[in-house]
């Protein structure tokens, strides 16, 4: 393939048929000027192409104009089915395709106590991480968070809130970055600072940029002494993703004590707690929940009472997104049920168009050649029906600059689903 047969495939089929050999005998041996022959030839077909978007155009507008209702009708059906199936896969893409916005996210996962054969019945129970950390061997490392609910008070607003106690890894395991200020560590353990979540930053505080270093009055429900607190940075949005359920903190902070279970650290009965871990490499989920089993023996031991909910209980290690897995069965059906509303619009709208060109059953073309006849430019398309001789009379204009015109051709077609059919035409005038 040469240079100039690249740059006919730029250009329109009807004109690389008529001045294909014309254009490659005026260019054969021509050495350099095959380079500015090539921009020329592109430089043709794309004004060519512009043309021809130009004709189409015109009477793309002219038909919306002649059945505004129609065309109405045909926009509006498939904008709202097009606009059910966008909302919903961005919902999907974000619950399924995207991966969480973690380092080795594929690592992290979330344990617990489960029904196999009841997916989403789980326990989240206080003494998980300490158990998990000592037992179980298929962790890099194990963090956990402790719900525990109560109420901020403000200067001039209280309202509910859920503090998270979590352990002093617990950002490091997730790989979290903060959006403002600084994440909590070790070096936090039994002091008052927190980090307040992306949601509560924008809700309660305005999203202040000096939002760092302000008091955090907070009581708990189970106790009626408020605690004071000092933020020291927003977390992440990715955060949200790491829900549990209902569980959603407002803001975390650090354990009192590394010895102790964050979800023996609440105020009164011990807190419901999420349980991470951080996969060692190579280790399968599979297998750290095989490893994990030997804590349920534990966490439920001989001589005292088990619940009935907990006698078919597993260890569990799931996707740190589970619940978005589990939330994935809704908008797989969703999903579905507006692709299948996509799908009858489009025939619907197929339908109306099929009958409109059915209803339509004559068809004249003009078109024009600036050549020897080989290809040709449309200048009108009209399609419509014949009416009883007298009854109505329909007359049209065009206008066309047609300089370089050599042949004129006009096509009708008297019905287009008989062949046998024939047409006259009584008078042709063209000024």
């Amino acid at each position: 393939m040469t240079l100039i047969d690249v740059a006919l495939a730029f250009c329109p089929a009807e004109f690389r048929s008529e001045y294909r050999d014309q254009i490659r005998s005026g260019t054969s041996g021509a050495g350099g000027a095959n380079g500015a022959a090539f921009l020329d030839i592109i430089g043709i077909g794309l004004s060519l192409h512009a043309e021809a978007f130009g004709r189409n155009l015109k009477t793309a507008v002219r038909s919306i104009m002649k059945s505004p209702v129609s065309a109405a009708v045909i926009v509006g059906t498939l904008a709202i089915a097009m606009g059910g199936n966008i909302a919903v896969f961005t919902a999907f893409n974000a619950a399924l395709l995207q991966p969480l916005p973690f380092p080795d996210a594929n690592r992290l996962v979330r344990i617990t106590i489960g029904d196999p054969a009841k997916p989403g019945a789980t326990l989240l129970l206080a003494g998980m991480d300490k158990a998990v950390a000592s037992n179980v061997h298929s962790f890099d490392a194990v963090a956990a968070v402790a719900e525990d609910p109560g109420a901020v008070i403000g200067s001039d607003l209280t309202y509910a809130a859920h503090r998270g106690i979590t352990t002093s890894n617990f950002f490091s395991v997730l790989g979290a970055q903060p959006e403002l200020g600084r994440l909590l560590s070790a070096a936090d353990v039994g002091g008052t600072s927190v980090v307040i979540s992306d949601q509560l930053w924008r809700s309660r505080f305005g999203s202040d940029p000096h939002v760092l270093g302000q008091r955090l009055r907070f009581t708990p429900s189970s106790a009626l002494q408020p605690l004071d607190f000092t933020i020291a940075g927003v977390a992440p949005p990715a955060l949200e993703s790491v829900r549990k359920g209902p569980f959603h903190p407002d803001f975390w902070s650090i354990t009192r004590s590394s010895g102790q279970s964050v979800g023996d650290q609440g105020s009164g009965s011990p807190l419901i707690t999420d349980t991470f871990g951080k996969l060692r490499a190579g280790v399968s989920p599979v297998a750290a929940a095989s490893d994990a089993q030997r804590i349920v023996k534990q966490l439920f031991p001989p001589g005292q009472p088990v619940p009935d909910a907990a006698k078919s209980m597993r260890a569990l290690v799931l996707p740190l997104n589970s619940d978005a897995l589990d939330e994935a069965r809704y908008l797989w059906t969703l999903f579905a049920a507006v692709i299948a509303v996509l799908l009858v619009a489009c025939l619907n709208v197929g339908n109306l168009l099929l009958t409109r060109a059915a209803s339509r059953t004559q068809e004249f073309v003009l078109r024009w050649s600036p050549g020897t006849g080989h290809s040709f430019r449309e200048i009108v398309r009209q399609q419509w029906n014949f009416s009883p001789s007298g009854s109505i009379r329909e007359i049209e204009d065009y206008t066309v600059d047609l300089s370089e015109v050599a042949v004129l051709e006009l096509i009708i077609v008297p019905d287009k689903a008989d062949r046998e059919a024939r047409a006259s035409l009584s008078s042709l005038r063209l000024a």
